[in-house]
């Protein structure tokens, strides 16, 4: 299962359902609340809460009858994941990869994006579009992406605007006493140019999850997996086929 970040949707990994390295694959992909195609309501309290996040995920497990899935969590949905670990266990799980993953939203208060968000949530839509292009461009390391798929990229950060509120005060719980509880397979995945998550933060998850392995990609930014899509896949079938 892929899981995508905050300002994005189940678009972003496009790359990923199609490439026939992983086709032999069970792909399952869905959009966040607030995100993409999902529901979108105002008020800030359908987001404060990470339990609600957690039920998310776990129907969506439920609904496509998956067992032992691995999860692939980038950015945001590491929240998601910690908040789902503490509430339902990590024992229906293969394994997890974290991929430029956060495990509380107070880990990248001090990025770029955290700058931004001034004009990234602006009322005013010059100001707000000019955020959100500047917010995407520092999500890619070496490789920009083509411009398609940043166009398309930055019209789905504009659709999670209801959210925006909300941004800054979940209610998200200690996660590290979860995250040294789980004993599955993890691997994380952490770009050495990431300007969104720390490099810091996946060093400081490898070290706090047991059986986690961490790789590096040299010079990739915080969407790695467009930086570098035929490692990741690689990475990716790699792990799925140890666990």
């Amino acid at each position: 299962m892929l899981v995508h970040g905050g300002l994005s949707n189940h678009l972003c990994w496009q790359r990923q359902v199609d490439d026939e390295r992983l086709a032999s694959f069970r792909i399952v992909t869905y959009d966040l609340r607030g995100h993409g195609d999902s529901d979108k309501p105002v008020d800030p309290s359908s987001y404060q809460d990470e339990e609600r996040w957690a039920d998310d995920l776990h129907a969506v497990l439920e609904t496509c009858g998956l067992r032992d899935p691995v999860l692939v969590v980038w950015s945001l949905a590491g929240v998601v994941t910690s908040a789902y670990l503490r509430k339902y266990g990590g024992s229906r799980l293969g394994g997890v990869v974290w991929v430029g993953a956060i495990p509380t939203v107070a880990a990248v208060t001090e990025s770029a994006v955290f700058e931004l968000m001034p004009r990234m949530f602006s009322p005013h839509i010059d100001e707000r579009i000019d955020g959100l292009r500047a917010w995407l461009a520092s999500c890619f390391g070496h490789s920009a992406p083509p411009s398609y798929m940043f166009e398309r990229m930055l019209a789905s950060a504009s659709f999670a605007l209801p959210l925006a509120p909300a941004v800054g005060s979940f209610t998200v719980a200690d996660p590290w006493p979860t995250l040294r509880a789980f004993d599955r397979p993890a691997l994380v995945i952490q770009g050495t140019h990431d300007r969104i998550t720390p490099p810091d933060v996946g060093r400081q998850l490898a070290e706090n999850i047991p059986n986690a392995t961490l790789v590096m990609y040299d010079g990739a930014g915080h969407a790695l997996f467009i930086d570098e899509p035929d490692r990741f896949a690689s990475d990716i079938l790699a792990f799925v086929r140890r666990t």
